[in-house]
């Protein structure tokens, strides 16, 4: 009789224990979906910021874009890199340099800035796209948004040429060189205008980045 008891008694804590184990996982699962929430809140109460870094080829906006996307990440914020050399990769759009293919695909790095901030994440571009209806077009529906024009002299640009395109052109190997023998609209109210200066290296140059940015109070 007594063995039955403790037998009966192990089998009872065997279903207390079953049932702890149960409401720990359901408490558990409940924090996580309480916790997924909370995130969810904060970045629909996050100002999402879109910095449009732009300038003609070789000017270093990637350079920059990639710096400024590492210390924003740094502070940990979510931000999203995007490059217009690459979306024209994944877009197929790699011949597409007239002026109206070069608006068209403008327009489409401003929409999918749009997109994305939309849903509550930082952007960071770095494109030429220097055409005065994207400029506005930004402003209008872009909250958040700041114009980093990078002004950098066509013989500076001329001497890095790192991509050999202002040499190819004047061979007369290609065409539509943005700035050159393509028309372009250079920013007339960037946010932040980036001189060139020839006593200013990349470091010294996206120190003043930061320190624009952070009288506008889009950095910390």
């Amino acid at each position: 009789m007594v063995i039955i008891v403790k037998l009966r008694s192990l089998a009872f804590l065997s279903k207390l224990s079953l049932i702890s184990d149960v409401l720990t996982g359901y408490a558990l699962i409940f924090e996580c979906v309480s916790t997924i929430k909370l995130i969810k809140v904060e970045i629909m109460k996050h100002q999402a910021h879109v910095y449009w870094l732009t300038g003609l080829s070789d000017s270093g906006k990637s350079t920059m874009c990639n710096m400024l996307v590492n210390h924003l990440r740094d502070q940990g914020r979510s931000i999203i890199q995007l490059d217009g050399d690459e979306i024209r990769a994944v877009v197929g759009a790699v011949k597409a340099h007239t002026r109206d293919d070069r608006l068209a695909l403008a327009m489409r790095y401003s929409k999918m800035c749009k997109m994305l901030s939309d849903q509550g994440f930082d952007v960071a571009i770095a494109t030429i796209s220097l055409f005065d209806e994207v400029h506005q077009w930004n402003r209008d529906n872009l909250p958040g948004y700041c114009e980093i024009f990078l002004d950098v002299p066509l013989d500076e640009l001329r001497r890095r040429d790192t991509k050999g395109i202002y040499q190819r052109l004047e061979r007369d190997e290609i065409t539509n060189v943005a700035g050159v023998d393509l028309k372009v609209d250079f920013p007339k109210n960037p946010d932040i205008r980036l001189m060139y200066n020839p006593t200013m290296g990349e470091t010294e140059t996206f120190l003043e980045l930061i320190r624009q940015l952070k009288e506008l109070g889009m950095v910390q």
